[in-house]
């Protein structure tokens, strides 16, 4: 038995060796070829497991299981893992700053179902909204981008006249289980909450869809709510430009915006919408 522990140790002893020698060469390999991020990564996890085996106890391999979870994977995965080992529900829903990489990414989901919408509309006829340029879905996102930011600015300084409210959230991600959903901005009063959602649809018919995605959005943050004990209103909002006269889609408040004078252009019958459905 003894015997065996020491070769166990002394084994312990040279993968700790091997371990330093490989972070070491690996992360100065990747440097050249990878962002910083990576080779730091590696060269942390490579070097806490040198210490795991030089350590050779029992705690030690516990602790530094831990310490490689947190350099590898993403705290989100390791929330959950939370959530499994202590059954907190509260753990499955949280909301968080998007990244721009994730803003990005709903505008080209957003730019390509429009595309599709249309093209399937209008069967590529001439009188078809898309003309050559807008075709391109890099165009349609350029588009999307200017139009979003000038209607946040526009809601920003209009946000306590349009929902009484001065608290005000940009791009805000709802982590729900397994779905990620970006909310464009949330306005919150002490309550009712808005989720308003910004699209720069050029085909009307396609106003009717974001009302179902932007119902399914509101019925997962009022979950979200709930689990927090907070029971609030949560009304959802759809932003759109002057291809429609209707203020109400399927149940859902529709504020237009005019991007050539950045200005909307129903407020009135908006916030008059927005009583009657707060008095019902």
């Amino acid at each position: 038995m003894n015997d065996i522990l020491t070769d166990f140790n002394e084994l312990s002893s040279i993968l700790a060796g091997a371990y330093a020698v490989v972070a070491l060469l690996m992360t100065l390999l990747l440097s050249y070829f990878h962002k910083r991020d990576l080779p730091v990564k590696l060269l942390g996890s490579l070097m806490v497991l040198s210490i795991m085996f030089g350590a050779n106890n029992a705690w030690i391999y516990a602790i530094g299981v831990f310490i490689v979870a947190t350099l590898v994977t993403e705290l989100q995965f390791l929330e959950k893992l939370a959530a499994l080992a202590w059954n907190r529900k509260e753990y499955w829903q949280y909301l968080s700053q998007a990244s721009d990489e994730e803003i990005k990414a709903k505008y080209i989901e957003d730019a390509q179902e429009e595309v599709t919408k249309i093209e399937s509309a209008y069967d590529n006829k001439p009188e078809s909204p898309l003309d050559k340029s807008t075709r391109k879905i890099g165009k349609l996102i350029e588009e999307a981008h200017a139009f979003e930011n000038n209607v946040l600015k526009a809601l920003e300084s209009k946000k306590f006249s349009l929902f009484l409210t001065s608290n005000f959230s940009k791009h805000i991600k709802l982590n729900a289980g397994s779905r990620t959903i970006i909310i464009d901005a949330i306005a919150m009063s002490r309550e009712r909450h808005f989720l308003i959602e910004i699209k720069h649809y050029k085909n009307e018919h396609s106003i009717t869809h974001a009302t179902y995605k932007i119902k399914s959005t509101a019925n997962e943050y009022n979950k979200y709510l709930q689990e927090r004990g907070k029971n609030l209103v949560v009304t959802p909002v759809l932003v759109v430009p002057q291809i429609t006269n209707e203020t109400v889609v399927e149940e859902i408040p529709i504020l237009r915006f005019d991007n050539d004078s950045k200005t909307f252009t129903n407020i009135q019958d908006f916030t008059s919408i927005l009583r009657y459905s707060k008095e019902d």
